[in-house]
């Protein structure tokens, strides 16, 4: 649970920093990652959700940070634009690789259900 609170943190740091930029894309991708820091502080939260909703949420928001990324590689063929979106796709990245190691869920995986039933 810590490292859920301290990504999450982590995310809703880095969009208040971008909100408060200048560029109005610096401020759109704040107000993203701000948003998505509020979805998954709700849904650690809210008590009605299953772990396995929770995985799903987290799920969801590496998806979310990969396509991020990867429209930021994208914007990074243009030579004016390559520093911030190489930084950014960097940036997203990462996140995408936090929320899957931070990703649980109450349901065993098959395999090892398999290997369990061997014993």
């Amino acid at each position: 649970m810590r490292a859920e609170v301290a990504l999450t943190g982590a995310r809703a740091a880095c969009g208040l920093t971008l909100a408060c930029r200048q560029s109005l894309l610096d401020r759109l991708q704040g107000g993203r990652m701000l948003l998505q820091a509020g979805a998954e502080t709700w849904a650690r939260g809210a008590s009605g959700l299953a772990r396995s909703d929770t995985a799903t949420g987290y799920t969801a928001a590496a998806a979310i940070d990969a396509l991020h990324g990867v429209s930021m590689l994208a914007i990074a063929i243009w030579p004016s634009h390559r520093r911030q979106a190489s930084a950014s796709a960097a940036v997203a990245f990462l996140f995408a690789v936090g929320d899957l190691l931070v990703r649980r869920t109450d349901r065993p995986h098959r395999l090892t259900t398999v290997l369990l039933m061997e014993v």
